[in-house]
């Protein structure tokens, strides 16, 4: 999370409360313009706190990235694609069988009407 987002989840209850009527966008506006007027010092301590966090979310990435439950996960990821891999060559085989089929049926209907044509002519 970054040091705006922080702060932003420091003074926007405020300025929806002061601001009932504000929509997001205006609440957005709002958020960023108390930011902007933010002094450096206090902008700091929002951003070493994102940093801190972020250093403590690698933390327990690299940890998770080692785990038996990542494993268990791009295990069920590859099955799951694979699943989706045959769906989708079933369903082109499908799609590829029934255009087949109806170019059958078309070339079953001009033949009847040439038929047609050609009783009507004798």
């Amino acid at each position: 999370m970054t040091g705006y987002f922080l702060f932003m989840n420091t003074v926007r209850q405020g300025i929806k409360d002061e601001h009932p009527e504000y929509k997001v966008t205006q609440i957005s506006k709002a958020v960023g313009a108390k930011w902007n007027s933010l002094d450096g010092d206090k902008k700091q301590e929002f951003l070493g706190q994102a940093n801190k966090l972020k250093e403590a979310y690698k933390k327990k990435y690299a940890v998770y990235l080692k785990s038996d439950e990542k494993r268990d996960y791009d295990e069920a990821k590859k099955a799951w694609q694979k699943e989706q891999k045959a769906k989708e060559k079933r369903a082109k085989q499908r799609a590829k069988a029934k255009a087949q089929q109806d170019e059958y049926e078309d070339d079953d209907d001009e033949d009847d009407e040439e038929d047609e044509y050609e009783m009507v002519s004798e």
